[in-house]
């Protein structure tokens, strides 16, 4: 769908950077998931590569992640609802790649 890859890691750590100062991340965060929804597998799996420690950088990772996550599956699910059948395929291979 987009003609030059994002690098996930990069944009989820800006987003956590973000949320580290209490900031809301800028609108053009939310396009990359909105236009991106597919993107939604590679989260997870950076999601899955974080360490399981207490530590605050990890934290505002996971918290970036999950913010991210929630955007491609409302998106995903929105479409779903409006009969996209593609929506509904990918939707079904997310929540095959959570389990």
């Amino acid at each position: 769908m987009t003609t030059k890859p994002v690098d996930i890691r990069h944009v989820i750590q800006d987003i956590g950077a973000l949320i580290a100062r209490n900031e809301d991340p800028a609108t053009h965060y939310y396009t990359y998931f909105v236009q991106e929804p597919e993107l939604c597998n590679p989260i997870l799996d950076f999601l899955i590569t974080l360490p399981d420690n207490d530590d605050e950088t990890e934290r505002t990772l996971y918290s970036a992640s999950i913010f991210a996550i929630d955007i491609c599956i409302s998106h995903l699910q929105t479409a779903e609802e409006n009969g996209n059948k593609y929506a509904a395929r990918f939707m079904q291979q997310v929540m095959t790649h959570l389990t």
